[in-house]
């Protein structure tokens, strides 16, 4: 018996040495995974520090300077452009992507695509 209990507890040292060597694989693939994520989130994060920057740009190009849209209206008529900034409460300012949680969620998925940004001034203008 002694030498039946000693394969038992031999074959269950085997079975454990086994999952400790699927977990420490699988901790292995998550720290590898979560590194990826960690470098997605900055990237993202960068890339919406640039959009905001543009957006920032865009205000600082063109409100105040005396520009003005024909045919805004459909009437052939000249609209200043400020009063598309001002429609839409035009006031971006510069976003902290460090904090957990940001204060506007952002769909970046087409800002500035072919010089097209998906914010709501845009949208705004589109459907006019």
């Amino acid at each position: 018996m002694t030498n039946n209990t000693t394969s038992s507890a031999l074959q269950k040292a085997r079975e454990l040495l086994e999952i400790l060597r699927d977990s420490i694989s699988e901790l292995e693939r998550l720290y590898e995974e979560n590194e990826r994520l960690k470098k997605e989130r900055d990237e993202a994060r960068k890339a919406i520090e640039r959009a905001n920057a543009k957006l920032i740009d865009i205000g600082n190009m063109f409100y105040g300077q005396n520009m003005g849209v024909t045919n805004w209206h459909l009437n052939g008529d000249v609209e200043p452009i400020d009063n598309f900034f001002d429609a839409n409460d035009w006031e971006p300012e510069p976003i902290n992507t460090t904090s957990a949680k940001m204060k506007k969620p952002f769909d970046t998925s087409e800002w500035f695509d072919g010089e097209i940004c998906n914010c709501k001034c845009y949208q705004t203008a589109t459907e006019q």
